[in-house]
């Protein structure tokens, strides 16, 4: 409740989320979450009234986030907005002139992203904050939000005394926030003006254009719509995909960090004259069978045992005009012994058994120069010996979808199956490998 010149608000009840049980009202996110959209809304609110009784030291630290302090009538607070209009005018104005900027980074548990999101635009700069949610895949490949991982959150200051004052303000008040729940130290890295780039949520949403690595240029195709434009360069890669959300892959607005690198890896390690043959394990959209043949491979065969996977790498080949390279068909390498599958508690694969055994043109395709994986660590794994079997002596395997964590586990399979590990690479917690068969 205001009043009528918006100087004075009163709390009249708060709906407590049952995330955060455990929380008392003012060191609740909830309640935290309230005040920082009031205090956007009203900038000339002078007390706020927490009609909560007794007051304890963590209430008094999570208020103090805010610039929120006691005055000595009970459960009224003063407010400090006239710092903050005062500093968010001058932002947008001379800091952007300042060629020397900080990154604030900072990693927290999801339920508490929301709150440290809406800290950093409080003490950072406003178009240029970020949170960056981690995704796992789904069963048939779609992305989904892994709320068991933490969330990044972003922003970025200029390097100036001003804001100088505004990074202390931040510390103080996730100081403060350590006290309520344990978190991590802030990260500060200096950059340039140039790599402080403001962050769209609506554009980077609706994204439909990448470039990734030197010469990779993704286009998501949206089908009933109009579609970008693509400025390309004489050494650019173009592949086009139909929008999809059904199938792993880059999509509208994101692309998952296993494809970038393993992209990246397929232009550092691919060799035409070398990798003749090449089978992509997993096709998913068919980004990467496409990107292969765009790098000059004459013959590729891009399976998976999602049907609906196939019938889209299918699509996306002709939209690219690549069918006599490309050729898609539904199956896999193999699967464990049916009795062993049927005793054993763990299921690595989720679709029909039919659609695990090998395509009928695998076999007279044997052995291959090259292999693609961009799946599962458990598959991975499993698939080892199938895979090391089907390369030629020499061959080489570019795999990815593998979390950091989960890195020595896939070298030693491989290595066990004599596969070398020629290089390692990581992108936000995922890894991408290249072996070669000894």
């Amino acid at each position: 409740e205001l009043n009528p010149k918006m100087t004075q608000a009163r709390l009249d009840y708060l709906l407590l989320e049952p995330a955060w049980p455990e929380l008392p009202p003012l060191q609740n996110p909830a309640l935290h979450l309230a005040l920082l959209a009031l205090l956007k809304e009203a900038p000339d609110l002078e007390t706020i009234s927490l009609p909560f009784g007794e007051i304890t030291e963590l209430d008094l630290a999570a208020l103090k986030m805010f610039g929120l302090t006691p005055t000595d009538e009970a459960g009224w607070w003063l407010t400090r907005q006239s710092f903050w209009r005062k500093t968010d005018f001058l932002s947008f104005g001379l800091d952007l002139t300042t060629p020397d900027w900080l990154e604030l980074k900072l990693k927290v548990e999801p339920s508490f992203a929301r709150l440290v999101l809406h800290l950093f635009i409080r003490f950072g700069f406003r178009d240029k904050t970020q949170f960056l949610v981690p995704v796992k895949q789904g069963q048939l490949g779609e992305n989904v939000e892994d709320e068991t991982r933490p969330v990044t959150v972003l922003t970025y200051l200029p390097n100036n005394d001003r804001n100088l004052q505004n990074l202390a303000e931040l510390q103080e008040a996730l100081r403060h926030l350590a006290k309520i729940r344990p978190i991590p130290e802030l990260e500060l890295r200096e950059i340039s003006r140039a790599e402080a780039r403001p962050f769209d949520f609506k554009s980077d949403h609706h994204k439909a254009i990448y470039r990734i690595g030197r010469n990779v240029v993704i286009q998501i195709i949206r089908e009933e719509q109009t579609n970008e434009d693509v400025q390309l360069g004489p050494e650019d890669l173009h592949i086009k995909l139909v929008e999809t959300k059904k199938v792993f892959g880059p999509q509208l607005g994101y692309i998952h960090p296993t494809s970038q690198v393993f992209l990246e890896l397929m232009e550092d390690w691919l060799d035409p004259a070398q990798h003749a043959k090449v089978l992509d394990l997993g096709t998913g959209t068919g980004a990467l069978a496409i990107t292969a043949a765009r790098l000059g491979v004459n013959y590729i065969l891009a399976i998976d045992p999602n049907r609906e996977a196939v019938q889209l790498a299918q699509r996306n080949v002709v939209l690219n005009g690549l069918k006599a390279q490309v050729v898609t068909e539904a199956g896999s390498l193999g699967i464990k012994d049916s009795k062993e599958v049927k005793d054993s508690e763990e299921r690595v694969y989720v679709f029909q058994e039919n659609l695990l055994q090998r395509p009928l043109s695998l076999d007279k395709d044997l052995p291959f120069d090259l292999i693609l994986a961009n799946i599962f660590t458990a598959n991975l794994i499993n698939l080892a010996e199938t895979i090391s079997s089907s390369l030629r002596p020499g061959g080489m395997l570019i795999s990815s979808g593998v979390p950091v964590k989960d890195a020595s586990e896939v070298i030693a399979a491989y290595e066990a199956v004599g596969l070398e590990l020629a290089e390692q690479r990581e992108l936000e917690s995922w890894v991408g490998f290249v072996h070669r068969k000894i």
